[in-house]
């Protein structure tokens, strides 16, 4: 029987577990992709606000 996958929260977690574990103890079938957005989307990233001066 596979092993369950441990939930990792930290990248030194992630890391530590990568150099130490034998992978293929785990069940790859049960990983699922993910998306990560580092930054978000929206009107201020992606546009340029200009204001007319006042005189």
């Amino acid at each position: 029987m596979k092993r369950k996958w441990p939930e990792l929260v930290t990248d030194d977690e992630a890391e530590r577990f990568v150099e130490n574990a034998d992978l293929s103890d785990y069940e790859f079938a049960d990983m699922a992709p993910v998306q990560f957005e580092f930054e978000p989307k929206g009107i201020l990233s992606e546009s340029v606000i200009i204001r007319p001066s006042e005189q």
